[in-house]
């Protein structure tokens, strides 16, 4: 069975609940420090490209690749390794209700679908879960999203998704 297949079963069998926390727009050079969380967090790159860092270890990623942090580890995510990231806290603070406010400069773009699902019991001590890598990441070439979400969480991903793009 194909790790996408075994790890869908094992967050649709973990009771989990997902929430997409924010649509991140960056224009190189830009960058977001992610604090470490008790939930398990995703990124969906839904355009352009970034990289995503954890500690020294670095994963490029392309438009449709996903990364799933399951021990919630802190990352940082960017458009290159040396552009200056800023606090998540921070940025999310400066929104205006309902628009995020404008991440790095001027250069190529990139969309970021960021969220995080909570495991409950057993959840986060669930063996396999465990057993996971800091990261994982899914290229987009093996992105099947339906066998990653369950199926109120794939279409809640989709609206999300369709509603960023329009503004």
């Amino acid at each position: 069975m194909p790790i996408e297949d075994v790890l869908g079963h094992v967050l649709e069998s973990s009771q989990l609940r997902g929430r997409v926390f924010c649509m991140s727009s960056g224009r190189a050079p830009w960058g977001l420090r992610l604090p470490a969380r008790s939930e398990a967090a995703f990124h969906l790159v839904t355009m352009g490209s970034a990289v995503l860092l954890v500690g020294a270890a670095r994963h490029a990623l392309g438009q449709g690749d996903l990364v799933l942090l399951p021990h919630g580890t802190a990352h940082v995510l960017a458009d290159h390794p040396r552009s200056k990231p800023i606090d998540l806290e921070a940025w999310l603070t400066a929104a205006a209700p309902g628009r995020m406010p404008p991440l790095g400069g001027h250069g190529a773009e990139t969309r970021v679908l960021c969220g995080v699902y909570q495991l409950d019991a057993p959840g986060a001590q669930h063996p396999v879960l465990g057993l996971l890598p800091p990261v994982l990441h899914v290229l987009a070439t093996r992105t099947r999203i339906p066998s990653l979400m369950p199926r109120w969480q794939r279409s809640h991903a989709s609206t999300a998704v369709a509603s960023a793009a329009r503004r």
